[in-house]
C-alpha cells in the first residue's frame, strides 16, 4: 500500500477529535508524521509534516528539495527551492508567493536535512522591520495531506 493510502487509512482510523494528536504512517524506507491540534472525518489542523527515509538516499538535499518544489504537494501554494547549502547538505523550499493579510505574510516552508528527513510548518511573519516569524497551524483535508506525503516523497 502506497505512503499516500496508509495515510488516508490512518486519518480514517483516528476519527474525530479535539485532542493533539500524531498520526504515523510507514510504507517501504518511508514513515510521516502528521502532528496535528485536532482532526475531523474530512480534515486535520496540522502543526507540522515529518517524513524520513530509514536509509540516505543517493541524492543529495538539494535535488530532493528540488523534486519536492517541482511536483504537486496539496498545499495551497506552490512551492520553490529557496536555499541550498551543500556543506551541511540541507535546502529550504518554500511557497513561491506567499499569501498576505495585512501586513503579515503567510507561507510554507520545507526544511529538507540530508536525503533522509523533510519537515513542512507554516509561518506567518509581519513586514514590520525585526518582527519574528511564527509557527502557525494550517488545515488540511485528508486527500491534501495524502497527496503531500506523494509530493515529499516522490512516489
Amino acid at each position: 500500500m502506497s505512503l499516500e493510502n496508509q495515510v488516508l487509512e490512518k486519518l480514517a482510523d483516528a476519527g474525530s477529535s479535539a485532542a493533539p494528536k500524531t498520526i504515523v504512517a510507514t510504507d517501504g524506507p518511508w514513515t510521516i508524521e502528521v502532528h496535528a491540534q485536532k482532526a475531523d472525518e474530512f480534515s486535520v489542523m496540522v502543526d507540522a509534516v515529518e517524513v524520513r527515509r530509514d536509509a540516505p538516499a543517493d541524492g543529495d538535499a538539494k535535488s530532493w528539495a528540488s523534486g519536492i518544489a517541482s511536483r504537486p504537494t496539496g498545499l495551497l501554494e506552490p512551492l520553490r527551492l529557496l536555499e541550498a547549502d551543500k556543506g551541511k547538505n540541507e535546502a529550504v523550499v518554500r511557497s513561491a508567493q506567499p499569501a498576505k493579510k495585512g501586513d503579515e505574510v503567510r507561507y510554507y516552508e520545507v526544511h529538507v536535512q540530508g536525503g533522509e528527513k523533510a519537515e513542512v510548518h507554516r509561518y506567518k511573519a509581519s513586514q514590520q522591520p525585526g518582527a519574528k516569524r511564527e509557527t502557525i497551524p494550517f488545515p488540511m483535508t485528508h486527500e491534501a495531506l495524502g497527496k503531500l506525503a506523494s509530493g515529499l516523497t516522490g512516489e
